[in-house]
């Protein structure tokens, strides 16, 4: 199952994925526990937007994810994001279970 989330821009389309690398790389760059992490944070919020780029996207930079995050909004990315972790696989499998 494809659990990716397209973001597109006015130039650029992006798929969006999260699974354990991403999360855990999120905590290494953050230096937080994933469970303390703020979407309303626009540090944080960057370094989510990032992470879930980098499978599809391996040359992503956090200025790739700035630059979506200034043609979208804040609003609009953190409405993808948080879509996109919640279909990921360790989250999706919870939601599946329950």
């Amino acid at each position: 199952m494809n659990t990716s989330v397209e973001i597109k821009t006015s130039t650029e389309s992006y798929q969006l994925y999260y699974d354990n690398r991403a999360f855990r790389r999120l905590e290494e760059h953050t230096a937080r526990d994933f469970a303390q992490l703020s979407h309303t944070n626009l540090s944080e919020l960057t370094a989510m937007l990032w992470v879930g780029l980098l499978r599809y996207q391996p040359k992503a930079t956090m200025e790739t994810a700035d630059g979506i995050l200034d043609d979208l909004g804040y609003a609009a990315v953190m409405d993808i994001v948080v879509k996109a972790i919640e279909d990921s696989p360790p989250f999706r499998k919870r939601k599946d279970a329950d």
